[in-house]
């Protein structure tokens, strides 16, 4: 009975100070707080309440608007944009609409993209910083140009023609 007794003590006690009031309305404002995330949260019903009625009153707005003085904005700094990118590109670009446009190339073979390449090298390759070198006591500079590739095993090569 001695155990009872105790226990019945530290009861009247807490309840005497509050503390059980104190836990209760803490755990209350713990419920309400989880309850209200709950609703307003991201997956919540009130907030897909308000999300349908923002889209209700937006959307027919966005589209009914008059955008044509900032397309015209963009078109300009698109443009602007095209022209800075492609200077850096400008010559490959060349290169490569000449290669797509030549009428007379429709296969063409990996030897003749090597012959290609070295007399571009040696049209285009600055040979003033180059070592000399002596062979029979003729002095030329010398270019080494190689030309390596790899073969991928994963590529359909069905429209290539070997030859």
């Amino acid at each position: 009975m001695n155990l009872e007794n105790s226990i019945k003590d530290i009861i009247s006690k807490k309840l005497e100070d509050g503390t059980i009031e104190k836990l209760i309305g803490q755990q209350l404002e713990t419920g309400i707080a989880k309850a209200l995330d709950g609703l307003l949260g991201s997956y919540g019903d009130v907030t897909k309440i308000i999300e349908k009625e923002i889209k209700s009153v937006m959307v027919p707005y966005l589209e009914s608007y008059d955008y044509s003085q900032y397309i015209t904005k963009l078109d300009s700094v698109l443009v602007e944009v095209l022209k800075t990118a492609a200077v850096d590109n400008k010559k490959i670009l060349e290169n490569f609409k000449e290669l797509m446009t030549d009428d007379k190339m429709k296969t063409i073979k990996v030897s003749e993209i090597y012959e290609k390449w070295m007399e571009y090298v040696a049209k285009n390759v600055d040979t003033s910083e180059l070592e000399v070198d002596y062979d029979d006591g003729v002095s030329y500079q010398n270019v080494d140009v190689s030309l390596s590739f790899d073969e991928d095993d994963n590529k359909s090569w069905s429209s290539f023609k070997c030859s």
